[in-house]
């Protein structure tokens, strides 16, 4: 397969849980090709010395908030891509999850993404362009075991 290089340059990225794992792979792969990427997350402090990244501290369970930031950073900018990249995952067996548990699930994975792509998908028509992409890990599709 031949070597494919995308160019980003002038491009505005937003990513959803990008502080570790897939997020922060993503992140850094759109850095290197010359997007402005801001990481939307609950933690990230973990990745405070990564060059090029922006930094919005916002759980996305938090719909007001997150509302509030979009409409004020789109007053002054653009998201052209939308990455859903947020996720948390039970690590414990299904007849262990508690209903607190499952609420902060739902809220985040399904939730948190169905509101900031309904907020970003507004902006994006507004101007007639954009990507909304929503990612997983391997667990969303295969089932742990003992479960």
């Amino acid at each position: 397969m031949a070597n494919v290089k995308f160019y980003f340059r002038g491009c505005s990225v937003l990513i959803t849980g990008a502080s570790q794992g897939i997020g922060l792979s993503i992140a850094n792969a759109f850095l290197k090709s010359g997007a402005t990427v801001i990481n939307m997350s609950k933690s990230p402090q973990k990745i405070r010395n990564s060059p090029g990244l922006k930094f919005v501290q916002m759980d996305v369970t938090d719909t007001g908030s997150v509302r509030r930031w979009i409409k004020e950073f789109t007053r002054k900018g653009r998201i052209d891509i939308l990455i859903n990249n947020a996720g948390v995952y039970p690590r414990e067996k299904l007849l262990e999850v508690s209903e607190e548990q499952w609420d902060k699930i739902f809220d985040t994975n399904l939730k948190g993404l169905f509101f900031i792509s309904r907020m970003v998908a507004e902006h994006m028509k507004r101007h007639r362009k954009g990507v909304i992409i929503n990612a997983s890990s391997f667990a969303a599709v295969t089932p742990s075991v003992g479960a």
